[in-house]
């Protein structure tokens, strides 16, 4: 298995755990939105592949087989480039420099149909 494929295995189940702990608060689906807009390619993978969220995640999961099968698979990482994982992260990750993200506008226009939650979905990005 991939970093990537580890890593937004992860992201996704953190993402339905917020939503099943407060499934009326629109905030609970900032994860699962931007998730979806990845897919949807709507949104650079920076958004959630960067490492602070990488930190976030591996903090949140720390207790989890996931958490500690990307925490192991992380540490191989450094080991083979000789050194932390944060200095190699712009070297084994691409930048998305180029990558055809909409626009503000084009985003929240999608967003506002959306349904009930939309607005705090706008205002997360």
């Amino acid at each position: 298995m991939t970093l990537a494929q580890k890593y937004f295995d992860l992201y996704l189940k953190q993402a339905r755990w917020q939503i099943a702990q407060d499934p009326r608060n629109p905030q609970s689906m900032g994860m699962f939105m931007k998730y979806m807009m990845i897919n949807g390619l709507m949104a650079s993978p920076r958004e959630i592949v960067n490492p602070s969220m990488i930190a976030t995640l591996l903090e949140a999961a720390s207790s989890s087989d996931e958490g500690r099968q990307l925490t192991q698979f992380l540490d191989t990482l450094s080991r083979e480039y000789g050194q932390p994982f944060e200095q190699i992260f712009d070297e084994i990750v691409p930048t998305f420099e180029d990558f055809p993200a909409l626009v503000e506008e084009e985003k929240a226009d999608l967003l506002s149909r959306g349904g009930n939650h939309s607005e705090t979905a706008i205002q997360q990005y």
